[in-house]
């Protein structure tokens, strides 16, 4: 079974146009080991998410690294969706409060 330990992130204040980094933790609290298939941010313009493996082994976790780059200013929710090879699915959200 995969899981995460912060599914949902607040970011707080973020600034238009300036990178806000952070993390999800993924882990696999299964028996055996997994792989991501793909990772789909709900908004390709203003966030990218990529992973220092694709592998993860049972009872181990990764990390999920995220980048947020906002253009406009308000309240903005955000999801990362990530599909791996035993047909799991993991939604993680993230918000922010996006201000010039």
């Amino acid at each position: 079974m995969i899981i995460s330990t912060n599914p949902n992130i607040n970011l707080g204040k973020v600034k238009v146009g300036e990178s806000k980094n952070f993390n999800f933790t993924i882990k696999n609290s299964g028996i055996s080991d997994n792989a991501i298939k793909n990772i789909h941010v709900g908004c390709g313009s203003c966030t990218n998410a990529t992973c220092d493996s694709y592998i993860i082994k049972s009872n181990q976790t990764l990390p999920l690294n995220v980048t947020f780059t906002p253009s406009y200013e308000g309240i903005q929710k955000k999801y990362v969706n990530v599909t791996f090879t035993s047909g799991e699915n993991l939604k993680l959200e993230f918000t922010a409060d996006v201000y010039r």
